[in-house]
Order: C-alpha cells, then sequence, then structure tokens
C-alpha cells in the first residue's frame, strides 16, 4: 500500500505520482499554554481523506520540577520526544509520509524514517484560494519531493481540526483525555 521511496536526485517516486491510494498520517498536539498539559493525536487516511486508523495519547501532565528544568524546551519535549514519539511507535498503519502543524514538529523526524513535512495553510502564507504549501526539516531537504500535492483529494487541514474535535469529543467522558 505504501510507495518505496527512492530519494535521489534523479530517479525519485513521488507519492500520488502513479496514481494509486496511499496513507498519509497526521499528527495534531494540543496543549493548554497555562499548564504545560500536552495530548497528541494521529490521523491516519488514505488520499482522498477517509480514516485508517487513529490513535490518541493520554495527557501527559509535566510536574512542576520539568517545568523548571527543561524551560523553553518543555514544549517541545512534550510535543514531540513523548507525544509524537509514543504515537509513532504504537500506530499499526505505516503512512507514507507525516503531515504536522508547526515548524517545531519537525523535529520529529529523528525519530523515524517517515518523510516528516510542516504542513503550511495559504493564509499562514498569505495566499487565498491555493494549496497548502509543505516544508521539510532542515536537516532533510529531499522531503520536499517526497509527494505529489496535487494527488491528495481530501483536504489536508480539515485532518488538524478532525483530531482536536475527536479529543474533545472523548475528554468530555474521560479526563485521560482532557488538557
Amino acid at each position: 500500500q505504501d510507495a518505496l521511496l527512492d530519494t535521489g536526485p534523479t530517479n525519485s517516486t513521488r507519492l500520488g505520482s502513479d496514481g494509486q491510494t496511499y496513507t498519509i498520517g497526521f499528527i495534531g498536539i494540543e496543549s493548554d499554554p497555562k499548564t504545560s498539559n500536552t495530548v497528541g493525536g494521529f490521523l491516519i487516511t488514505d488520499n482522498t481523506g477517509v480514516p485508517v486508523e487513529f490513535l490518541l495519547t493520554k495527557t501527559v501532565r509535566p510536574t512542576p520540577a520539568q517545568k523548571i528544568l527543561y524551560g523553553k524546551r518543555l514544549q517541545s519535549y512534550l510535543s514531540v520526544d513523548l507525544c509524537a514519539r509514543q504515537l509513532i511507535d504504537d500506530v499499526k498503519t505505516r503512512p507514507g509520509v507525516i503531515f504536522v502543524e508547526s515548524e517545531l514538529m519537525l523535529a520529529l523526524h529523528r525519530f523515524t524514517d517517515i518523510p516528516v513535512l510542516w504542513l503550511q495553510t495559504p493564509t499562514e502564507l498569505g495566499q487565498t484560494n491555493a494549496r497548502p504549501s509543505v516544508t521539510p526539516p532542515a536537516q532533510r531537504p529531499e522531503y520536499a519531493d517526497v509527494i505529489d500535492l496535487m494527488s491528495l483529494d481530501a483536504d489536508m487541514i480539515d485532518a488538524f481540526r478532525r483530531i482536536e474535535q475527536c479529543r474533545t469529543t472523548l475528554a468530555t467522558d474521560n479526563a485521560d483525555f482532557a488538557i
């Protein structure tokens, strides 16, 4: 189901370039700015937006000592090192690419060989009526070419909203998902 990626300069295969269906992942992280409590969600869909798998972490609640010791690195540690890394370790369906919604989350590439791309909305880029743009980690510029964005039928930005709405719904019945 996943396309094999050859990231060589002259012979690369981009997801979606062959017209086949493939899986994509979206990792969304929600944090409370006051408490730093953090929950991560991982939605895997096919390229038409149909859900294939969904995972949530339980809420990570840093201790006062962790807040002091990690300082400005706390949010990165909670989001990338704890939540997102755990989601990748637990997922059963391996996506061909993982989209994240912030530059901070590009550090996730350290924990996986799945290409990680920051998905920026047209409004974030100061544009209207345009397709989203992707940015790879600075250490992995070749990731910019792993997917043909035109092959996506789904509203990619909507995936992050769906993750948060599902977490919010689950949190009403289960404090494990409340931030």
